[in-house]
């Protein structure tokens, strides 16, 4: 089976990946911009210092690949010399990443594989634009790295995941992956991506459609977090049974237990040793870096985000794609395009963690309006759940009240359906429960009957779900994306600056100029005239 090509919008060095590209030149200088874990730092010194080797073949046209292995967060960072100058052909830097992908992929057997993913996943930059002296040429790099890459992973058993800062670069390198897909013939979405099914692919198609028009909420289970090694219900009752000091016999009584009783008995346990349960959590549950699935949903353009979970790497998601994101009930909404409602609160406090059966019985008491807020967003927005197995009870105490106005309103059946949720495998009974208020949406379809293909189906069917979302133009006065620009692109753009170069400074002056000024700084004009 292939690989994929995955595109974000985010930032490489938080990303949860098994081996990434970090850029440097040939004298392994490294942008001061790129944030690098202490001991990758430290071989890189040794290197620049003389202190340690360089392979003899080390140079712009020898070896540019140089493995920086023994990092203490589990994932490969890989130095690649991909540092040129305004005069370096575009294929030079192609180079570079074909040798890159060629040494991944040889040595990925002998990796840690700390996203414990059915294939590796490789992050990728933008390679060249930033100081790699490629910045004049960004929409020729873009085009010739998406065709790069897709050749990878037709021939490599490994994932790619395209990493792109900046919201002109991510426009413009989806754009140039769709027209990419569209120029192999490949015509219809469903042949476009092969590794979903066709009913799958019209369900993204569905869910993007919400999305554009601002309709799409999300709700973020745990599920979304275990891509991030973070561990899932009964990993973490086990973490907090071993510390509040049971033994072995006396965790596994517990497995008789609810798993919110099970976590009462914990928070007795836990309080006898001077500490709560809330603290206890905090300390289990954290990680640097979020998962691919965080990454993508971070990168869809939805303004409201429910979740369960303590964590705060949805957060990381989202500020990595640059939308910083108001966390409620703890910050104010105001001014913010995006934010995040926590259910049962956050690593950041605590106190607020909802686990026992005495945080969910005297949940309406505390926090009866969070749950009106999602009410709210079922009542008027398409709700995406992902990574949540709808058997929360404070959730269905939620829904039902949902339901009590809702089918008052309307008739049952699908019309009063106020969401989606996606699943790993399909379940008839599951269907049967939530008929009336859900649309389910299994990922296993016809084809998958293991656990990571599923998961790694999920990721592919939120790449496709972003791509169909963000349907923006590239850059088209940018002229560094030029080069990414199909023939209609270009001739608007030809247009766009005959009205810029034709307004008198009268016109420029007067009101009614300024949505039109707005607009053009907006498709990537930087230098207009006042």
């Amino acid at each position: 089976m292939a690989g994929h090509v995955f595109i974000t919008h985010s930032d490489l060095t938080k990303l949860s990946c098994d081996a990434w590209l970090l850029p440097c030149d040939e004298t392994i200088y490294i942008n001061p911009e790129w944030t690098i874990s202490e001991d990758v730092l430290q071989q890189i010194r040794r290197l620049q210092r003389g202190e340690t080797s360089l392979p003899r073949e080390w140079g712009s046209t020898g070896v540019r690949v140089l493995p920086m292995h023994g990092s203490t967060e589990g994932l490969e960072p890989y130095l690649v010399n991909v540092g040129g100058g305004y005069s370096t052909t575009i294929e030079w830097y192609m180079d570079g990443v074909r040798q890159f992908l060629t040494v991944v992929a040889n040595q990925a057997h002998v990796w840690n594989n700390p996203t414990g993913r059915m294939k590796p996943l490789v992050g990728m930059p933008l390679v060249g634009v930033g100081l790699g002296g490629a910045e004049d040429v960004k929409g020729d790099v873009v085009r010739a790295l998406i065709e790069v890459l897709h050749q990878a992973v037709e021939s490599r058993d490994i994932d790619i995941a395209l990493v792109v800062r900046g919201e002109p670069a991510f426009m413009a390198v989806q754009n140039a992956r769709r027209r990419y897909l569209e120029e192999l013939g490949r015509g219809t979405p469903n042949i476009r991506w092969p590794e979903l099914d066709s009913p799958l692919v019209r369900e993204a198609e569905r869910l993007a459609a919400h999305a554009a028009v601002g309709r799409l909420v999300l709700f973020v289970g745990a599920g979304v977090s275990q891509g991030a090694n973070l561990p899932n219900w009964d990993e973490l009752l086990e973490g907090l049974a071993e510390d509040a000091g049971m033994t072995g016999l006396e965790r596994k009584a517990l497995e008789r237990l609810h798993f919110l009783d099970r976590a009462l008995i914990i928070q007795h346990r836990l309080e006898a040793r001077g500490t709560t349960i809330g603290r206890a959590v905090s300390n289990r549950i954290n990680s640097d870096r979020f998962s691919l699935a965080h990454s993508l949903l971070a990168s869809l353009p939805v303004g409201e985000v429910v979740t369960t979970n303590y964590d705060c790497l949805f957060e990381e998601a989202s500020a990595s794609a640059s939308r910083a994101v108001a966390v409620l009930p703890y910050e104010a909404a105001m001014g913010r395009s995006r934010w995040l409602l926590k259910l049962h609160g956050s690593v950041t406090h605590p106190d607020d963690i909802v686990l026992t059966r005495e945080h969910y019985l005297r949940y309406a008491d505390r926090r009866a309006a969070l749950g009106a807020i999602v009410q709210a967003l079922l009542i008027t927005r398409h709700m995406l759940f992902i990574g949540f197995s709808l058997t929360d009870d404070n959730f269905h105490r939620i829904v039902d009240d949902v339901r009590k106005v809702v089918r008052t309103t309307t008739e049952r059946g699908t019309a009063s359906r106020f969401g989606s949720a996606l699943l790993l495998k399909s379940d008839d009974l599951l269907e049967e429960l939530w008929r009336d208020d859900l649309h389910l949406v299994s990922i296993d379809g016809e084809r998958f009957a293991d656990t990571p293909n599923q998961a790694r189906q999920l990721d592919i069917f939120l790449d496709l779900l972003v791509s169909e979302s963000v349907h923006a133009n590239s850059p088209l006065l940018d002229p560094a994306y030029v080069g990414v620009l199909s023939d209609e692109e270009r001739e608007i753009r030809g247009l766009l600056e005959n009205l810029e170069n034709g307004a008198s400074d009268a016109v420029r002056q007067s009101t009614a100029w300024a949505p039109i000024g707005e607009l053009l700084k907006k498709l990537g004009r930087t230098d207009l005239k006042n």
